[in-house]
């Protein structure tokens, strides 16, 4: 659970940051509300929240707390930890390399539920931010059990230098300036957060380690069927949703062309012309052959009409809430989650 408010710990608390090596020779500033201006250049400049990210908010001293709760947030997993048995095993994450092997294309995410979640050849890992990496960040803010499964995955992902290397080349750890972070110190960090009791601090969803894209969104599914609602939308439009879903009835379509051809030229022949048992056999697979389509291709098109009414919907409350907003001065954020193709 991460808190709302991030209470100030005293100096003499080093030892609840959940490790002591410093990956970086330069001095890290932590931002604060009083004294001397701090750096925040390792700090996004924003941060997004409503459901459709139509707010933004500037990181600073005033939203770092809600900051922090926005970005470690795993609700959308929470919401279905029952059942990450079935998209997850209970191992820690595989090394780079051996994604890579396995022919998973890196792709980089800012969603920290989509962290080692993989799907189509791909997955997505989310980068290591720079105040994550320092132990004077966890002694000055309450530690999140969220945040610190980050770093455990890392710790698992990153096993050898070739590892290392290719976290450097994906930018997925930060580099200090010009100085990139070398084999020893990061071997000496991994080895303080690889200790036996990580997995009692860590959050749940981190006892599992990559999590199946497909079979995430087909819980997601059938959580609410009417709503079409998926963990990711793959598609950015409605042709590519048709396109994807309308493939494989395609090549449905020419089997069976083919199947039909084959039965036409059975019937034409002194062995099948007078078999009633064939007879039977064709005419039942002709009656297939021209509902199956249909019956296939109907509720690919009412899952269509569900997106679009409730893209159309979504659309119309998002545009009466900022008019709302702009007459009231007030930023009113939307209940209603986004459709799946809300960028349609």
């Amino acid at each position: 659970m991460v808190h709302d408010t991030l209470p100030k710990l005293s100096r003499a608390a080093a030892s609840d940051s959940p490790f002591q090596t410093c990956l970086f020779q330069s001095p890290f500033s932590l931002p604060k509300t009083s004294g001397a201006i701090r750096s925040w250049e390792h700090f996004p400049v924003s941060f997004r929240t409503g459901a459709f990210d139509e707010n933004i908010h500037i990181v600073d001293d005033k939203t770092l707390s809600r900051f922090l709760e926005v970005e470690f947030s795993l609700k959308r997993l929470d919401e279905i930890e029952p059942k990450l048995w079935r998209v997850g095993y209970p191992r820690p994450p595989r090394s780079l390399n051996t994604q890579v092997q396995m022919g998973r294309r890196i792709v980089l995410t800012n969603a920290f539920d989509m962290h080692l979640v993989w799907g189509s050849g791909k997955i997505y890992l989310k980068p290591l931010p720079r105040y994550l990496l320092e132990p004077e960040f966890w002694a000055t803010y309450l530690p999140l059990n969220s945040a610190l499964g980050l770093l455990y995955t890392y710790a698992c992902l990153i096993s050898h230098p070739a590892d290392l290397k290719l976290a450097l080349e994906y930018s997925l750890i930060p580099k200090d300036a010009d100085n990139e972070p070398d084999w020893a110190t990061w071997r000496t960090l991994a080895a303080e957060l690889l200790h036996p009791d990580i997995k009692r601090q860590v959050h749940r969803r981190f006892c599992r380690g990559e999590l199946r894209l497909d079979r995430l969104n087909w819980i997601y599914v059938f959580r609410n069927p009417p709503s079409f609602e998926l963990y990711y939308n793959p598609w950015n439009t409605y042709t590519d949703f048709l396109v994807a879903n309308l493939s494989w009835v395609t090549a449905t379509i020419i089997y069976v062309a083919v199947v039909l051809n084959a039965l036409q030229v059975g019937l034409s022949t002194n062995a099948l012309k007078d078999n009633q048992a064939f007879h039977n056999a064709s005419y039942g697979f002709t009656v297939f052959a021209i509902l199956g389509p249909i019956i296939t291709t109907l509720p690919l098109i009412l899952a269509l009409l569900v997106v679009l009414v409730r893209n159309w919907k979504s659309a119309r409350l998002a545009s009466r809430q900022l008019e709302a907003s702009f007459t009231t001065g007030a930023s009113a954020e939307t209940r209603e989650p986004p459709a799946v193709l809300a960028s349609c």
